[in-house]
This record gives C-alpha cells, sequence and structure tokens, in this order.
C-alpha cells in the first residue's frame, strides 16, 4: 500500500500490518514504511512554479467557470447547495445544526424553482427545433423565436429560485443564520462565492 498522507487513515492502519510492502510519502507516519514521497508525472514535474509562471502578473488570481449547459449549471449550484450546508454546520452546535438546515431547505426550494424556469425554458426551446437542448449556444440562436410570454414566466421561476440561493432580498431568510454560525472562513466562501 501507499499512503499518500501525513496522519494515515483508519484503513490503511489496518492494511499496513499485513501488507507485504507499506510506502508512506510523508516521512515516520506508518511503522516500518519505505519513505518514498508523493510519485509525480513527469508533465506535473516539469510546470513551472507560481512565482514564475505569475512573475508578470499584477493583482489577484480570478477563476471564472464558465458552462455552455443551462441544466449542468443547475446541477453544480444544487451540488454547492449540498456541499455548502455540510460547512454551514461544521460546528455540530444546536444553532450551526438548525443554521445548516434553514440553508439547506430555503436554498432547495429555491433550486427546484428555478429548475422549474429551466424545464419551461427546455420545453419552449424543444417546440422550436427538432432536437432539444439546454445549451446557451443553441438558446441563443432560437431566442428570437421563443414565445415571449413563455419565456417570462420561467425567467420569473428562474430569478426567485436562482436569487434565494444567491441570498437576494427578500428570499434571503436563510443568510444571517448561515453567516453567523459557519466558521469564518465558510462564511467568506459563501458570501464571495455562492451569494
Amino acid at each position: 500500500i501507499h499512503e499518500q498522507n501525513s496522519v494515515p487513515g483508519l484503513s490503511n492502519r489496518l492494511l499496513a500490518r499485513i501488507a507485504r510492502r507499506v510506502m508512506t510519502a510523508f516521512p515516520d507516519c506508518l511503522p516500518g514504511a519505505l519513505w518514498t514521497g508523493n510519485p509525480v508525472r513527469t508533465e506535473i514535474s516539469a510546470i513551472a512554479s507560481p512565482a514564475q509562471r505569475f512573475a508578470d502578473r499584477s493583482g489577484p488570481l480570478r477563476l471564472l467557470v464558465v458552462m455552455n449547459n443551462l441544466g449542468l449549471l443547475w446541477a453544480a449550484i444544487e451540488a454547492t447547495t449540498v456541499v455548502s450546508a455540510i460547512l454551514v454546520g461544521f460546528y455540530q452546535t444546536r444553532p450551526a445544526l438548525e443554521a445548516a438546515w434553514k440553508y439547506l431547505m430555503l436554498c432547495s426550494v429555491g433550486i427546484i424553482i428555478a429548475l422549474f424556469g429551466v424545464l419551461l425554458t427546455y420545453y419552449g426551446a424543444s417546440q422550436l427545433s427538432g432536437e432539444p437542448s439546454l445549451a446557451w449556444t443553441d438558446l441563443m440562436r432560437v431566442a428570437p423565436q421563443l414565445d415571449p410570454r413563455f419565456m417570462r414566466l420561467a425567467l420569473v421561476f428562474v430569478v426567485i429560485g436562482f436569487g434565494t440561493k444567491a441570498g437576494l432580498a427578500p428570499l434571503h431568510a436563510w443568510l444571517p443564520d448561515a453567516y453567523s454560525q459557519a466558521p469564518a472562513p465558510v462564511s467568506a466562501l459563501l458570501s464571495g462565492g455562492l451569494s
């Protein structure tokens, strides 16, 4: 076995007793193990250090994730709801768990409302083309032909749904509890990355 963490997990601690060869990424993790370090592919080890790669860059590094599919975007935002709720309840105190449940319930209801708007958009686009798609490029192509009344209704659901997740007023009932009960780095992530 090869343990890549500085603190071995339970399964590797148990398996190390019966394994023929035990290797570790960090010295003295497991008794009698051979210290090999973490194996790194040659392509990765050939990459210059961040200090060299970003030497002529000024300002903070930024990350923008772009998706061409409205359905996948919805799924990714729903996934952040589940993971964020776990992080909000990290301390497992009664107020933290209450804030986590409130966050999970309100944001999940909002995301379900947004899903209804996404499905209305899908239905509207499927009426126009033989191959229905939620790709932004396909939606832009058929946008002039979409029924405006139908798309206004979809927009209302999408704004209310995603607005709940983003904490837009008056849909922000989860926000004060989640921010106050979550650990500081999680609050920063919620306010900077998800809201």
